[in-house]
């Protein structure tokens, strides 16, 4: 598919399909969220973009490939983003950083809200 007969729809789904195909357990928001990357977007314009009909250009085409062949190889999704959410905050992370996993939030909400029960202030 070259980049004048592709829309986003179509490359990002494609995407998604390699990726659930290399065992990578949520494959459609990876591919949205590696698009949104090399876009400079946040995820829910690349799907409006997607539902619009946008187009994919080449340089798009070529860059989110390479971006969908990593992470397929189990490259973390953060290191390729170069951003981790943890809580309220976005972390910059990279390969040697550890990237925070969603269950640590939910350990330190359960701290916070012990300290809140001791009298203590987070």
């Amino acid at each position: 598919m070259t980049g004048t007969d592709a829309t986003l729809h179509r490359v990002v789904r494609a995407a998604a399909g390699d990726l659930g195909d290399a065992g990578i357990a949520s494959p459609a928001a990876d591919a949205v969220a590696l698009a949104a990357h090399v876009l400079r977007c946040e995820p829910e314009e690349v799907r409006r973009r997607m539902i619009l009909g946008a187009s994919a250009d080449a340089e798009f085409t070529a860059d989110f490939g390479e971006l969908v062949r990593e992470r397929a190889s189990r490259i973390p999704l953060q290191h390729l983003t170069g951003v981790a959410h943890f809580r309220r905050l976005s972390l910059s992370v990279g390969p040697g950083v550890f990237t925070p996993r969603p269950e640590t939030e939910v350990v330190a909400q359960a701290a916070i809200d012990a300290a809140r029960l001791a009298g203590a202030q987070p």
